[in-house]
């Protein structure tokens, strides 16, 4: 039985011209080739799966190809030939990993001086180069440096900053980028053709965004994708096997974020979970939903490929969006400081309904900019579209009003703003909570009003947000109040507020612990320590 040859290794690049994605590096090592200016010692570094081993291998067959003429390998020659059936005898592959010690290091420098057998050059190619230890390379230094006439090195590695600047600096280095999700879907769709398998584009868009950038990755996946298929690729295998999320999934999400729909979220997250969804996939898949989402908005033109429901488009706003993709990226940065997978999805959710806008301002700025600004020069089509911030209060707010300085003067900045949010919560767009949870009040006369915001959050806030704001507080004061916004560094706000409460909790629980005589003796026992940084504040 003739042994199965993966479709990795059975559709390797054989010339510089079968090499996906890597065109600046593939055309400056080729010229360098051609021209016979090659450097002896090459550094290739890159992410897994880019072609780093690949283009090492297609350089020793340029560098002893017999026939080159035409500006790329012949593929046809017996030297060609053996390094295609890995027996070609001047061609030495090392993995580093596996040699780390220095005395294999000095047996191949020992080996270099000996003429080759078989072509007139000798190459050696050294995988994950970075695995060598220090002796390792401090050995290496002067042969890399002033190697024989005959000799050749290529160093391929995943981690260049591991490797001594000395070694660097002796090296032509090339970097290979990540490939093209595009150029890796048109690579698998060449290969299904020509190996007469049938498929369909959402299963190779499926495959390509799942490669990360790696072209053996994708590979690998449509194998595996082959054999689920039993011959064939199937979409509804794939999205069941990979419990792969496309944009309609994400439209359902985004629906009941838009309706506030928790309960039916908080199924959906269930069902996902159950069905082995893997949760930091879909937070980066979600991100890039929404970057397409707030291109699609700005112009349809920027997003041709990419999302184009226009129908969730219209639900949130510039300031949604943009607030939406800070949250999900913020989920992600603290993915493995959450101790539940579920918690990990629902928070975000749960803080993109809590700071969207409402559907009227929605409404509002749903249209594109350039609209917007049309509007918005025209101050009777400019009111239209804004909606009022402030809704009538209750009785005792009614009374305060009455008596406006009296009642700023007594009345706590923070207690103050943190009324206002709470009465017009429903009225609030997600920027101008953050604009008043990041604000201070100072009372400058009888008849004027300043709002110190922090100087962080400025480039968040735009000048609708700031109309907003202040056309809220004069309409708190009956509009007998001259409000205005201005941008300082801080001292005391609601957010600092809450720090600073939320520290003194933290204070309280580490003080409580290490006053607990059972958690002495357990400490005392096994000689530990306290974490500081997993103290949770006690908030019974």
């Amino acid at each position: 039985m003739e042994a199965y040859v993966s479709l990795a290794r059975k559709w390797r690049p054989k010339c510089f011209a079968d090499v996906v994605g890597q065109d600046l590096v593939r055309e400056s090592i080729k010229s360098s080739l051609v021209s016979g200016n090659f450097f002896q010692s090459i550094l290739l570094s890159g992410t897994r799966g880019v072609g780093k081993t690949t283009i090492a291998r297609l350089i020793s067959k340029f560098l002893v190809c017999e026939n080159t003429n035409s500006g790329d390998l012949c593929m046809e020659c017996k030297n060609c030939l053996s390094i295609d059936n890995n027996n070609f005898i001047d061609l030495i592959e090392i993995d580093a990993a596996s040699n780390t010690q220095v005395e294999k290091v000095r047996e191949l420098i020992d080996n270099t001086h000996y003429l080759p057998v078989a072509s007139e050059v000798k190459i050696y190619i050294i995988d994950e180069v970075h695995m060598l230890s220090k002796s390792s390379f401090n050995a290496l230094l002067k042969t890399i440096e002033e190697p024989p006439k005959h000799v050749f090195f290529v160093f391929a590695t995943t981690e260049p900053k591991k490797i001594p600047e000395t070694i660097l600096s002796r090296c032509l280095h090339y970097t290979l980028s990540s490939i093209d999700p595009k150029e890796i879907s048109n690579n698998l769709k060449k290969i299904l053709n020509k190996e007469k398998i049938t498929y369909d584009d959402k299963s190779i868009e499926l495959l390509s965004k799942k490669a990360s950038g790696s072209i053996r990755d994708s590979l690998t996946l449509l194998e595996q994708a082959i054999n689920l298929g039993n011959g064939k690729i199937d979409y509804s295998i794939l999205k069941k096997y990979y419990f792969s999320f496309d944009n309609d999934d994400y439209c359902e999400i985004l629906k009941h974020i838009s309706n506030s729909e928790i309960n039916l979220l908080s199924e959906k997250i269930d069902f996902y979970l159950k069905n082995n969804l893997e949760p930091l996939n879909f937070l980066k898949e979600f991100l890039v939903v929404l970057y397409e989402i707030i291109l699609s908005k700005h112009s349809t033109s920027m997003n041709e490929d990419g999302f184009n429901n226009q129908a969730i488009i219209k639900l949130f706003t510039y300031e949604d969006l943009q607030l939406f993709f800070e949250i999900i990226l913020k989920a992600i940065r603290d993915f493995y400081h959450v101790p539940y997978n579920k918690m990990s999805l629902m928070i975000p959710l749960l803080q993109m309904i809590s700071f969207k806008s409402n559907k009227e301002e929605n409404m509002a700025t749903s249209m594109p900019l350039n609209e917007i600004e049309k509007k918005e020069s025209d101050p009777k089509k400019s009111n239209s579209t804004l909606t009022t911030l402030s809704k009538k209060v209750s009785k005792e707010v009614e009374i305060e009003k009455n008596n406006k300085v009296e009642a700023t003067k007594k009345i706590n900045s923070n207690k103050f703003l943190k009324d206002i949010i709470q009465k017009n919560s429903k009225d609030l767009g997600a920027l101008e909570k953050i604009l008043l949870q990041n604000s201070e009040i100072k009372l400058l006369s009888k008849n004027e009003l300043i709002l110190n915001v922090d100087l962080k959050v400025k480039t968040m806030i735009n000048k609708v947000s700031e109309d907003k704001i202040i056309k809220l507080l004069n309409d708190f004061f009956n509009n007998d109040m001259n409000a205005s916004i201005n941008y300082m560094e801080i001292t005391n706000s609601l957010i600092i507020e809450e720090k600073k409460n939320e520290d003194q909790n933290i204070l309280a629980s580490k003080q409580s612990i290490e006053k607990d005589t059972e958690v002495k003796n357990i400490l005392k026992e096994f000689n530990g320590e306290l974490i500081e940084n997993t103290i949770k504040p006690n908030l019974d």
